[in-house]
């Protein structure tokens, strides 16, 4: 018995300890913001799933960073243009990650005229740049 008290106060204390240390070593704001905008960059499948499944639809999804024609308004912020596309259904998207009160924040647009967006992220990222006007709000 005596040992699990032992076992329970180190838990406990664990519990208290360990989330405020990693409070204290979280990284900025900024660089967070980065990172999540980097984890939702880059091509992604779901190739293995179609392969033990052949009746789920092949989803690929081609994710890349672009810049506005008008950088004022999304200043500091990190924009991805989000392409997926399968027999079933095709979205495009506009995410931006922002800093907020010690969060990121995370806008999703939708296009008014996405037919001329289609392959962006095949063109060179100097090349990738949305006009504010085509994203509905």
């Amino acid at each position: 018995m005596h040992k699990l008290k032992v076992y329970s106060l180190t838990l406990i204390l664990s519990v208290l300890i360990f989330p405020s240390r990693a409070v204290a070593f979280a990284p900025s704001l900024s660089t967070q913001v980065k990172e999540v905008a980097q984890w939702f960059t880059g091509f992604f499948d779901n190739a293995q799933q179609v392969a033990s499944n052949p009746t789920a639809p092949l989803i690929t999804m081609s994710n890349c960073s672009v810049q506005l024609d008008d950088d004022n308004l999304f200043s500091n912020s990190q924009n991805v243009y989000l392409e997926q596309q399968s027999t079933v259904f095709e979205r495009i998207r506009f995410y931006s990650f922002s800093e907020g009160n010690s969060v990121v924040n995370l806008s999703i647009r939708s296009f008014v005229n996405s037919d001329i967006l289609g392959g962006l992220c095949n063109q060179p990222e100097q090349q990738r740049i949305i006009n504010i006007s085509n994203t509905a709000f």
